[in-house]
């Protein structure tokens, strides 16, 4: 595959992703590797970098983030802000969670 191609296969459009608050109950947590460790730094400085999400039916996918959203939960956190990614493909998504 050329380089121009492969550019273009995994490109993402930004236009598509939107910031906004997203109550934790509605986020997707995987059952695995609790971040019980961070939950103190949430609490106290909050979450710096934004998680990813994406829409997945009347639900949230985590792309990226997985760690600092269950800390958030830990500490009680009602709700975060995290970037959501309305149309996304798998490859897309795996692609971001790799970089």
């Amino acid at each position: 595959m050329a380089n121009e191609e492969q550019s273009t296969l995994f490109k993402v459009d930004e236009n598509k992703c939107v910031t906004k608050q997203v109550k934790l109950t509605d986020i997707i947590i995987p059952k695995y590797d609790p971040a019980e460790f961070m939950k103190d730094s949430v609490d106290v400085m909050g979450i710096i970098n934004d998680p990813i999400l994406r829409k997945k039916g009347d639900k949230h996918e985590i792309i990226d983030g997985r760690r600092r959203i269950i800390s958030a939960k830990l500490a009680g956190k009602p709700s975060i802000q995290a970037k959501i990614y309305e149309d996304i493909s798998t490859t897309h998504s795996s692609m971001i969670t790799l970089t």
